[in-house]
């Protein structure tokens, strides 16, 4: 009985610890994603992007009339 009570204390302790690692992983998950993220971007990127934008404005006017 006292094996038997040694060992369930022993995995009960390694059980609390797995809990305590897989909180702190969930926590640092968590931060990372509320983290806003940085987007690299080169200058034919921006040309292409500010071209849709002005072929959109121009659309919508278009439609808008």
């Amino acid at each position: 009985v006292v094996q038997r009570n040694s060992r369930l204390v022993y995995e009960n302790a390694t059980l609390k610890v797995h809990i305590q690692q897989l909180t702190m992983n969930i926590e640092k998950l968590k931060s990372q994603f509320q983290k806003p993220k940085m987007i690299d971007v080169d200058t034919r990127t921006i040309a292409k992007l500010a071209a849709c934008g002005a072929r959109k404005k121009n659309d919508d006017k278009y439609f808008s009339q």
